[in-house]
């Protein structure tokens, strides 16, 4: 049974210039023990979808349901909201200084996750739990850490010290926001690892959202491609990276080859991804896509099997066949 289910999520923002539709339809469920990843080009709606999870974003207009062992979270009350975030399900930002409070040590921040829910332990209690959570992540000096401030630690400590907050009370699921994309390449490497070492130690639903196919090929149990802010293909990790059958997925996977064929060629997907406030009509990536018809550009396609009975999803109206092979693919290694 799925710990948190997403169904037909909508989310948009009113601006001058009118809504702006950065979710549309978006449904997935997350398992224990299991990463779900969700990929796309910046803008396709991922990380609206991750913060609409916890309703971090009191300007966005949700509609859907998001159920945590089956409660609907959006229809909750603001103290049962309050006690799944943190406890139920934490959430890991872009940008770790996002989520500490620069006024405020490390150790100070964690002590007052905890307590905030379970108000009958000690602060004692807690700040040895806090550095206990601290070296958990592999920080070398968790006391330390514990005793500074966010400025004071380097990029990779500060978002170690913002896991340590996101699981320190063993969340049930774990939401990842591009949670390397300013770090560098060693560092997200570390990172990414540790991640996975916290899933498989404590069986949490991990949900990473990232543009980083290769993490996802190597990470992920299930992936979904979202597109204009909705799910184009949605497959098991080897199935979609063996046999991706929208043209926009395999556009992805194709501009990612040139870091392992050695041909130096960049592969690009032409135009550019949709204006949020002008989707175009029909499917959204017709004006991008080479087998683009007529009827794709007045019918808007469902994400439907690709076979009967089938887990793989895609939602177009002329997808790729057998013709995709698996020597076409070389990020799973």
């Amino acid at each position: 049974m799925a710990v948190l289910e997403v169904r037909d999520l909508h989310v948009s923002y009113p601006t001058e210039r009118g809504s702006v539709r950065a979710v549309r339809g978006v449904s997935f469920s997350s398992y224990r023990g299991k990463m779900l990843a969700i990929v796309g080009e910046s803008g396709s709606g991922k990380s609206t979808c991750a913060q609409s999870i916890l309703k971090l974003d009191p300007s966005a207009q949700v509609s859907g349901q998001i159920l945590f062992h089956g409660e609907n979270l959006l229809t909750a009350k603001p103290r049962r909201l309050r006690a799944a975030r943190g406890s139920g399900i934490s959430i890991i930002l872009q940008d770790p200084l996002s989520g500490l409070h620069p006024y405020h040590t490390v150790g100070w921040q964690i002590v007052e996750a905890i307590r905030a829910h379970r108000p009958d332990i000690s602060k004692r209690h807690a700040r040895d739990w806090a550095i206990d959570g601290l070296d958990r992540v592999r920080l070398s000096d968790p006391l330390r850490v514990a005793e500074s401030y966010p400025f004071q630690l380097s990029g990779g400590m500060r978002q170690r010290a913002m896991i340590a907050m996101a699981v320190i009370l063993d969340p049930e699921v774990l939401i990842a926001d591009e949670p390397t994309s300013a770090l560098d390449v060693t560092v997200q490497a570390e990172i990414l690892e540790l991640i996975g070492n916290l899933k498989a130690e404590s069986d949490m639903a991990v949900v990473l959202i990232t543009h980083d196919l290769e993490v996802a090929s190597q990470m992920a149990d299930e992936v979904v491609v979202m597109y204009g802010g909705s799910i184009v293909e949605r497959a098991d990790r080897l199935e979609l990276f063996a046999h991706p059958v929208h043209p926009y997925t395999d556009g992805l996977l194709r501009s990612s080859l040139m870091r392992h064929d050695g041909s130096g060629t960049l592969n690009s997907i032409p135009g550019q991804p949709p204006d949020p406030l002008e989707l175009p009509g029909g499917c959204c990536f017709h004006p991008r896509c080479s087998r683009a018809t007529p009827r794709c550009q007045t019918d808007s396609p469902q994400l439907l099997p690709i076979r009967p009975g089938a887990s793989h999803e895609c939602s177009c109206w002329n997808a790729l066949g057998d013709e995709i092979q698996m020597s076409d693919r070389t990020l799973l290694r």
